[in-house]
């Protein structure tokens, strides 16, 4: 183990690393690559997706969609993966 590790920094940066290194796909399916904007959603929107946030998402196959957030059933990115929409 390396001294970096032994500080709080290091142990923080570890644990985020093995997270994202468990949790590298989100719904099993596609990676998370890029977040290229975001749009506040209300419920009466055509497109309303159950979050009062949606993210633009770059998907490893260089797809992009519109996802929710947040949702109250826990169904949206960063409900499935906190770490990936956090870097």
């Amino acid at each position: 183990m390396s001294s970096t590790t032994c500080t709080k920094e290091g142990v923080a940066y570890n644990n985020v690393i093995d997270n994202i290194e468990a949790h590298d796909t989100w719904d099993g399916v596609w990676k998370l690559c890029r977040i290229f904007d975001h749009k506040f959603a209300k419920p009466n929107d055509k497109d309303y997706m159950q979050s009062g946030i949606d993210i633009l998402i770059q998907w490893e196959s260089c797809e992009t969609s519109w996802q929710p957030l947040h949702r109250k059933d826990k169904a949206g990115i960063y409900d499935s993966d906190p770490v990936a929409v956090a870097i």
